[in-house]
């Protein structure tokens, strides 16, 4: 692998992975554009790049990863979210493993737009439509920024007059919009063991390359009734304890395995994919949060489409 190849596979990865697209599919296919011959021996390196996108990650939401540390109920919802993955690993692992092969990666992107396109048409409507009461998002800052401390009571059908900023997303005293009666706002039901036990088991399905874990995963959060937002933000914390405990297995992996695998690309490819996938990863996460605030995810639904056609012809031809 060239200097300038590890550059840019690490731009693809830090571009890809927080977008509903699966980084790993286009790793590959990267990869085969690019003349690389994929397997055990580049392991080492897509480890380093998917740490890159991690470390970006964790800055990013550094303050909402210390507000659920700091929680005993929170902590509990995301070990329920991260039990599927056990069984997903380890017991499923021969299916796992014949379902990675390239040539099924087009059909598992066609099937991450697939799920972006019924997340899309979820419209979820208050249980209660005479009064609703707005929680606060579930990893929400204290106050918000004209300082309201608490959310309140808050009459159905009626606009917010406080406009909340993303960093600081908490309801504050006003009144319920359209958008937070539909779902479409930053505000969703109260979360439940069974709605993020769900959320957990669609995760799984992210083990195979093509299907992304942050499409699946915001998906399956769509359809317990959350906002994209507040579905974007669970995926992307929950996605810090699955990534840490998939590179741990990994590194695992190739401490007792040959060393050669290691060897196999320059410290300094190394550096430079890590740094790249870093870089373009710190810019990535803000934008796709944006994007996830807007509910534009459909562009992305079309997109896995294409890439999945241009997979199968790519590895199918």
């Amino acid at each position: 692998m060239t200097l300038l190849q590890a550059l840019l596979l690490g731009i693809v990865q830090g571009a890809t992975e927080f977008f509903p697209i699966s980084s790993s599919a286009h790793l590959r296919l990267f990869k085969r554009l690019l003349g690389i011959p994929d397997g055990e021996h580049l392991l080492y390196f897509d480890l380093l790049c998917h740490a890159g996108t991690l470390l970006a990650l964790v800055i990013y939401l550094r303050k909402d990863i210390w507000n659920v540390l700091t929680n005993r109920r929170q902590i509990g919802l995301f070990t329920i979210a991260l039990l599927p993955l056990v069984p997903g690993y380890f017991l499923l692992k021969p299916v796992r493993l014949a379902l990675s092969d390239p040539s099924y990666l087009g059909y598992f992107l066609i099937l991450t737009g697939a799920l972006l396109f019924a997340a899309s048409r979820v419209r979820v409507l208050a249980t209660d439509v005479g009064s609703i009461a707005i929680q606060p998002p579930l990893f929400a800052n204290e106050v918000c920024h004209r300082g309201c401390a608490r959310p309140s009571k808050i009459e159905a059908g009626e606009r917010s007059e406080c406009a909340v900023r993303p960093s600081e997303n908490i309801p504050c005293e006003g009144k319920a919009s359209e958008e937070d009666r539909f779902g479409d706002g930053h505000s969703q039901p109260p979360q439940k063991w069974k709605n993020v036990l769900w959320i957990g088991m669609l995760q799984t399905m992210a083990l195979i390359p093509g299907i992304s874990r942050s499409g699946a995963t915001v998906a399956a959060a769509r359809f317990c009734g959350w906002s994209w937002y507040e579905a974007a933000r669970f995926s992307f914390l929950l996605a810090v304890p699955t990534i840490v405990g998939g590179e741990l297995l990994e590194t695992l992996k190739l401490v007792r395995g040959s060393s050669e695998a290691i060897g196999a690309v320059s410290a300094l490819s190394y550096g430079a994919g890590f740094a790249a996938s870093f870089g373009v990863g710190a810019i990535a996460v803000r934008a796709v949060f944006w994007i996830y605030e807007k509910g534009t995810v459909l562009p992305f639904a079309w997109y896995c489409v294409g890439a999945g056609l241009v997979a199968l012809a790519i590895f199918n031809g």
